[in-house]
């Protein structure tokens, strides 16, 4: 029973915790955060896409905006990455600067 009431407040002191921390942050710093977090989220979406394989994706974002830039192996690689983008959650918009570049 003890530790389901330590448990608990840890979990209770966590939340509080991350609140503060949450209210005392300003929106620059929250927005940079949401940021890097999805350009990880993005190269992370794009690993395990056999289509991507031999591709050289840059991911840049700004308040939710995505800029890709890099090398894609074919038309097909550069849909895919579009697709990707956009479909994931965060992405406001998307600037396409991906370049198709034929790999030996």
């Amino acid at each position: 029973m003890s530790k389901i009431r330590l448990s608990f407040g840890i979990l209770a002191l966590t939340v509080l915790t991350l609140g503060f921390t949450a209210v005392g942050a300003t929106a620059g710093q929250v927005t940079a955060i949401k940021d890097g977090w999805l350009v990880t989220k993005l190269h992370s979406l794009f690993v395990p896409e056999d289509a991507l394989s031999g591709s050289n994706i840059d991911v840049d974002v700004k308040a939710g905006m995505v800029t890709l830039q890099g090398t894609v192996p074919n038309a097909a690689a550069h849909a895919r990455a579009l697709e990707i983008t956009k479909g994931a959650d965060g992405v406001k918009s998307v600037k396409n600067l991906l370049k198709v570049v034929a790999t030996n």
